[in-house]
C-alpha cells in the first residue's frame, strides 16, 4: 500500500469514539483492578478488541521483556519492560500508585 493510500485510510476513519470508549473502559478497569498483573491483563484484552475493531493488526505482546540497562556501570543491570507490542512499549503501574493524580 502506498503512503497516499495509507494516509487516506487513516483520515477516513473516525478514531475519536474508539479512543473515548478505550479511555472510559481503562478508567473502569483501573478502579476495579486489585494489582498490576490484573490491570495489565484486562487492559491488554481491551486493546486487542479495539485494534480488531479498527482493522489494526494486533501484534502479540511479550511480557516482562528483558532489556540492557546501558553501558555505564550504574545502568548496566538488566531491566524489564512490562509489555512490548513490536516497537510499542507499555509500562504499567499499580492501580493506586498515583493516588488519583497524574
Amino acid at each position: 500500500m502506498g503512503s497516499e493510500k495509507i494516509k487516506k485510510a487513516f483520515s477516513d476513519k473516525d478514531y475519536l469514539p474508539h479512543a473515548q470508549e478505550l479511555s472510559r473502559t481503562v478508567a473502569q478497569i483501573t478502579s476495579a483492578a486489585g494489582n498490576e498483573a490484573n490491570l495489565r491483563h484486562e487492559i491488554e484484552k481491551i486493546l486487542e478488541q479495539q485494534c480488531h475493531q479498527l482493522g489494526i493488526a494486533w501484534t502479540p505482546y511479550q511480557l516482562e521483556r528483558a532489556v540492557s540497562g546501558g553501558e555505564s556501570k550504574s545502568t548496566r543491570r538488566t531491566k524489564f519492560i512490562d509489555v512490548a507490542h513490536g516497537a510499542v512499549i507499555i509500562e504499567y503501574e499499580p492501580p493506586t500508585c498515583f493516588h488519583g493524580v497524574i
